[in-house]
């Protein structure tokens, strides 16, 4: 990265990064609007409103 000079071992991380620093938020929640540099972090926001817990404990089976 030209700006904080961190490393990255494809352009496609490096491109994902650079979001950090220009602010851009392509990625948009289609229930609040609330726009997200990473599809990772909107996938997770998304949860909040559909009640999606994909995660299960298997001790005691309590889902996150």
């Amino acid at each position: 990265c030209v700006i904080c000079h961190r490393g990255f071992n494809s352009r496609s991380n490096l491109r994902s990064h650079m979001r950090i620093h220009t602010l851009d938020k392509p990625f948009v929640c289609r229930f609040c609007n609330r726009r997200f540099s990473q599809s990772s972090t909107l996938r997770n926001h998304v949860r909040l409103h559909t009640g999606e817990r994909p995660y299960k404990c298997q001790v005691c089976q309590s889902a996150y």
